[in-house]
């Protein structure tokens, strides 16, 4: 199965080169939508998962998992910020290409987005960007940070966005991408950072993750990928920063597997699990198993709830016919890839 996922990745990335697919698709099925869809996310989320499992496969199965690396590479300076900062957007920038080949969005720069934090984390931790620029990123997320109410007292936590004028938004997986990249840069000091994860415990000790994973993660909104970011932060965590919770979020992982329906969430609850230290058995991979999988959203109308601070704009903002979807095969092949990693026994790596 490994050498097939590895295989498909070699065309969809052979495709995409030569301009004959998308990295991505959107849509809302209760609006009869789709649309292809480039974007950054789905690349440099598939460079790091597949840098994260080449360590435990073979050498020849590495070494085609780094060339699949380094082309997801090359794509990603059109992502970077219009004027060179070290930053990088969820679209295109060079010209901004937001929201392609649809009929109404990418007309207008109201639906322009800012870099963020998210897709700039991705990329620095799938090109091991030095730490000289992982301390300048870490200055500029402060600079931005916004006000939240954490033990009833205001403190500043880092935001999504890098740009001017954008609403307030915290995502708890775009936060767990950002300390993942600080920590392994040993740059996770300083108040921002300590309110920050204190806001992340709070969000599990107030159970808002299981049952308001739209809140808690506006641009996930699914409660096996909030698992799954709380998981890979902890995985490499030596300073334990979370291990008051660790049972908590097992204990809650293990009745998600047993309600979830969709496969390739119940492959990140397992993963998750994995990376907790919890001894798994490999799970059989259905023929349908990309079927009703979503990694990413959008909500357009969340900054409307943020500003008018009513119930109306809540319910509608959380609801899903509002909603855009997006999902990715090269994505999907990497979410894959890295549980069946797990099960494989190679003793040999080579630096990726």
């Amino acid at each position: 199965m490994i050498s097939r996922i590895i295989s498909q990745t070699d065309d969809l990335l052979n495709n995409l080169a030569k301009g004959l697919s998308a990295s991505s698709i959107r849509f809302n099925n209760r609006w009869a939508y789709q649309r292809n869809d480039d974007n950054l996310f789905a690349l440099a989320s598939a460079a790091l998962l597949l840098s994260q499992s080449a360590p435990r496969l073979n050498l020849e199965q590495q070494e085609r998992l780094l060339s699949q690396i380094l082309k997801l590479n090359t794509f990603f300076e059109a992502y970077k910020n219009k004027d060179d900062r070290e930053t990088y957007n969820f679209y295109k920038t060079k010209p901004s290409r937001h929201f392609p080949n649809g009929c109404l969005m990418h007309r207008f720069d109201h639906f322009r987005l800012a870099d963020d934090i998210d897709d700039t984390a991705l990329v620095f931790l799938s090109t091991n960007k030095p730490k000289q620029e992982v301390s300048q990123l870490k200055q500029l997320a402060e600079s931005h940070a916004v006000t939240v109410s954490l033990n009833s007292q205001p403190k500043r936590v880092f935001s999504t966005w890098f740009g001017k004028n954008m609403p307030a938004d915290i995502d708890v997986c775009a936060l767990l991408n950002l300390l993942t990249l600080f920590q392994k840069h040993h740059e996770l000091s300083g108040e921002i950072v300590d309110n920050t994860i204190l806001f992340l415990k709070q969000e599990v000790v107030s159970s808002r993750i299981f049952y308001q994973p739209f809140w808690a993660a506006r641009h996930y909104a699914n409660v096996p990928l909030i698992l799954y970011h709380y998981a890979r932060f902890m995985e490499n965590d030596n300073l334990g920063y979370f291990n008051e919770l660790k049972e908590i979020l097992i204990e809650k992982t293990k009745e998600q597997i047993l309600k979830e329906s969709v496969f390739l969430n119940i492959v990140l609850l397992e993963t998750s699990l994995i990376k907790w230290g919890i001894e798994r058995s490999k799970i059989a991979i259905p023929l349908d198993w990309q079927t009703g999988f979503y990694s990413f959203i959008g909500a357009p109308l969340g900054p409307f709830e943020a500003k008018f601070n009513s119930s109306f704009f809540s319910k509608i903002a959380a609801s899903s016919l509002t909603h855009i979807y997006w999902k990715s095969d090269l994505h999907e092949n990497a979410i894959l890839l890295e549980y069946l990693s797990f099960f494989e026994n190679c003793s040999t790596s080579k630096h990726i």
